[in-house]
């Protein structure tokens, strides 16, 4: 996290982003979670990362409690955006999706074949670029290494947004006896942990 906070965190210009060519990744949660969507684009050797959040809006008070997590604290600041009703809702989703593509060139968008079909259909019909990604070891070992790699170097452009470096700091990685790795939720007891902002990224 030392290196994640050294770099990246200036103010990026992100208007002067929407003719360049970027990429998409979406963490669909199944219930109440944290979903998240990120555009990621490559310019002069870094690697500029924008995330969206998105939260139930029913219930937020209770989930900050019990999480111990200021959620509300987030949306007040617009930095995560509230789904109407006590669920994620994958229409809802996928219009937001489709609204924040419209605004960029957005070549593909990556999405966990398991998770998010409703959304990924709805996304095609708006002409946009849908791609299946395993969320297993063959998918995720490449990225997963490149996201380090980029960290540790210095080259990824965050804009310091604190959801995605909480998810961050979230992360443990996991490793199958190949080498291949991929994130996970750590096994802290008591702790709330979100990556879904990473694995986005990752995808």
């Amino acid at each position: 996290m030392e290196r994640w906070d050294a770099a990246g965190s200036e103010p990026i210009d992100w208007d002067a982003m929407r003719g360049e060519p970027c990429f998409g990744g979406l963490d669909l949660s199944a219930v109440s979670d944290l979903t998240s969507f990120t555009l990621i684009w490559k310019r002069g050797g870094k690697v500029f990362i924008r995330p969206w959040f998105w939260i139930p809006g029913d219930g937020l008070d209770a989930r900050c409690k019990t999480d111990n997590v200021r959620y509300d604290e987030w949306v007040r600041q617009g930095i995560i955006e509230t789904v109407p009703g006590p669920a994620i809702r994958a229409d809802w989703i996928a219009e937001r999706v489709s609204e924040i593509c419209a605004q960029y060139n957005v070549q593909h968008i990556a999405f966990d074949r398991w998770g998010a079909r409703d959304v990924a259909q709805y996304l095609r019909e708006q002409g946009l670029s849908i791609i299946e990604f395993g969320q297993g070891y063959a998918s995720m070992s490449a990225p997963t290494k490149e996201l380090e790699s980029l960290v540790v170097s210095g080259l990824l452009m965050h804009e310091g947004n604190p959801v995605l470096r909480w998810n961050a700091d979230c992360v443990d990685v996991a490793s199958d006896p190949a080498g291949n790795i991929k994130p996970v939720k750590p096994k802290r007891s008591g702790t709330p942990a979100r990556i879904d902002g990473i694995v986005a990224a990752i995808m």
